[in-house]
């Protein structure tokens, strides 16, 4: 029974980098970008505060910057094949299209 619980959170243990180093880091997500999407979407900040831009696989973020309720948030083409641009604000980073992106709220 031991030897068996032993297996099982090995097992889980070693699941959780699968879900990337991003996914574990707080806040709120606000926009997505799924590699396997073609669509971009750009929306509105819901409230005034730090927005941090990680991929999946990101334990620190790409970015951070303060952005004001109703400003610019998302992703939109890059001008180049096999780019993104994600947006916040003013701001603007250039991704490849190879991960997936997220914007979250950090405070």
């Amino acid at each position: 029974m031991k030897k068996s619980v032993l297996v099982l959170a090995l097992v889980s243990l070693a699941g959780i980098p699968l879900a990337g180093c991003g996914t574990l880091r707080g806040g709120r997500s606000v926009v997505k970008h799924d590699k396997q999407d073609t669509a971009l979407i750009m929306t509105k900040a819901p409230s005034s505060g730090t927005y941090a831009l990680y991929s999946t696989m990101d334990w620190h973020p790409k970015g951070r910057f303060t952005v004001k309720e109703g400003d610019p948030i998302g992703f939109k083409g890059g001008g180049e094949t096999a780019r993104i641009t994600a947006v916040a604000g003013q701001e603007e980073i250039s991704l490849p299209t190879s991960s997936t992106y997220y914007w979250k709220k950090v405070d």
